[in-house]
């Protein structure tokens, strides 16, 4: 394995030689769930949604389906090596279907070798490791056994992708390690026939949702205006939430804080007031 320490000395020896036109870091992408055919049809999406005729060198995506599950964690180990010398470095290092890499998803020992080896990676190579595991089924929120749960703990960001009934899709998070992307205000995409991929949407999940934000907004600005300051402590502010029409209780308000929190609708200033966001 090719240390990021090394990587970065070779690129300062190539900075020193006049060399100003280093390759772009390699972007390595593995496919484990789909069909040969699939794994064309996808990447030709990605090149055609850059607005690019031809994939760049340093992309390397592989598709992995027709190999054993131990030689798959080979080739992972072998294609970082590779092109972090043959690119400088690697930028990022994407599993689409990291559960095919484990034999037992729900066996303590090897699904926290293998993730203890993904973090390696990630901290050798100086990149990030993007990965996705399905939920359990019937399940809404618990990962895929043992690895779902030790890629949780140690994951810096756990992305959840939810689709509803009108086939629009929600990419949101709760479980991070910094900042939650709130799923009220979460990026939404659906399937274009027109374009023949996903694209981006505005779209809320039915019209009771978007009312109830609306609502919600509307509230918490009326709070800011009863209390005439922009800068609110917790209990000023639950205190002028309890004077608007409908919320009777501190319970109430104190709900209403919340949602307003996970909505993105207030955050905290730089002394703990909150403020409209």
């Amino acid at each position: 394995m090719v240390s990021s320490i090394k990587i970065q000395a070779a690129r300062r020896k190539l900075s020193s030689q006049g060399n100003n036109h280093l390759p772009p870091h390699a972007v390595i992408h593995f496919d484990t769930e789909q069909s040969v055919f699939d794994h064309w049809a996808l990447i030709s999406r990605v090149i055609r949604r850059a607005g690019e005729k031809d994939a760049p060198p340093w992309l390397r995506s592989h598709c992995l389906t027709d190999l054993r599950i131990s030689d798959r964690r080979a080739a992972v180990r072998l294609m970082l090596n590779r092109n972090a010398q043959s690119f400088g470095g690697i930028h990022s290092l994407i599993i689409d279907g990291v559960a095919d890499l484990v034999a037992d998803v729900n066996d303590p020992v090897e699904t926290a070798d293998f993730v203890a080896e993904l973090h390696a990676q990630a901290i050798s190579y100086a990149c990030a490791v993007l990965v996705n595991i399905h939920l359990n089924p019937g399940s809404g929120f618990k990962t895929r056994g043992h690895l779902g749960s030790q890629l949780e703990r140690k994951g810096e960001t756990n992305l959840r992708l939810e689709k509803d009934a009108n086939g629009i899709t929600t990419l949101w998070a709760d479980k991070n390690r910094r900042a939650p992307i709130p799923k009220a205000i979460a990026p939404r995409f659906e399937w274009s026939e027109a374009h023949q991929m996903h694209i981006s949407t505005i779209k809320l999940r039915d019209g009771r949702e978007a009312a109830a934000l609306n609502i919600l907004r509307d509230q918490i600005k009326a709070a800011f205006q009863f209390a005439n300051n922009q800068a609110l402590p917790w209990s000023d502010l639950t205190s002028a939430l309890r004077r608007i029409p409908g919320i009777n209780s501190q319970r109430t308000a104190e709900r209403k804080h919340t949602n307003a929190v996970k909505a993105g609708i207030i955050c905290q200033d730089r002394i703990g007031n909150w403020v409209i966001a």
